[in-house]
């Protein structure tokens, strides 16, 4: 995360300088992209597909579920 920050990174939750993120541009139609700081478990599921959307899916996903699951235990 140290080498991002000195690139004028700046992301929107506190993170460890010592994790590795990759930056992960997501394209947005007509619409400026989207940047998005992707961990270990990211690029993970990129190894199964490589589509970032395949991956962002699998994220709005589990964030779906992690919510659902916090009004319903």
């Amino acid at each position: 995360m140290s080498d991002l920050r000195a690139a004028g990174v700046t992301p929107t939750t506190p993170l460890p300088d010592n994790m590795l993120f990759g930056l992960v541009d997501l394209q947005n139609g007509a619409d400026a992209p989207e940047f998005w700081l992707g961990a270990a478990n990211f690029f993970a599921i990129t190894q199964y597909n490589r589509s970032f959307f395949y991956a962002m899916s699998v994220v709005d996903l589990s964030r779906a579920i992690r919510s659902a699951r916090a009004i319903n235990p």
